[in-house]
């Protein structure tokens, strides 16, 4: 049985940051489906899906997930699953093993703010260069990604917490120790 840890939140939420420090806490197999898609070749359809601040459809997605959590590892989900249909096959592909999510909860305006902030740092993420697929990656989140992370709240088979992602990243990560068992050993 393994530990499954999905990280949670809007565009600009600081999952990214959060899995660093929970990558240096633990050995975790770490899986942010972004990176993987951004690392494409830029004329694929995912990455043309990507730079109108679209999903990735699930036949796309649920192969690349499976491929790299085939062994024993415990796992670490940084932008997966985003809506209910990949948060269902997750629940079910992985029933045997201990699911617990953290969401960070951010509002719209904070969320702008930090995806301004990362552009004006030099960040060249395509889905971050467009005021319009920043719009459309915001509603997609509220249209697909809440109603996943209500699920996974009202699941009594999964280990649910919110915390305010006004936290710093410090704060965040002890609250998570805090929250994870499995975080109290290091790696």
């Amino acid at each position: 049985m393994k530990n499954i840890v999905i990280i949670m939140g809007g565009p600009g939420s600081g999952k990214g940051t959060i899995a660093e420090l929970l990558l240096k806490l633990h050995r975790f197999n770490y899986i942010e489906t972004g990176a993987l898609f951004r690392g494409l070749s830029s004329d694929s359809d995912i990455a043309k899906i990507m730079e109108r601040g679209g999903l990735i459809p699930d036949e796309k997605i649920f192969p690349l997930i499976m491929e790299h959590t085939s062994d024993n590892t415990d796992v670490l989900f940084d932008g997966f699953p985003r809506n209910i249909a990949q948060a269902k096959w997750l629940v079910d592909k992985f029933q045997n093993n201990i699911i617990n999510v953290v969401y960070l909860k951010l509002s719209k305006d904070i969320m702008i703010q930090r995806i301004n902030k990362r552009l004006s740092e030099g960040s060249s993420r395509i889905d971050d260069m467009k005021k319009e697929i920043i719009q459309k990656r915001l509603f997609t989140f509220e249209s697909e990604t809440l109603p996943a992370i209500k699920f996974f709240n009202q699941s009594s088979d999964i280990n649910f917490i919110e915390i305010d992602g006004l936290k710093t990243p410090d704060e965040i990560a002890d609250v998570i120790k805090d929250y994870l068992p499995l975080l109290k050993n290091p790696a």
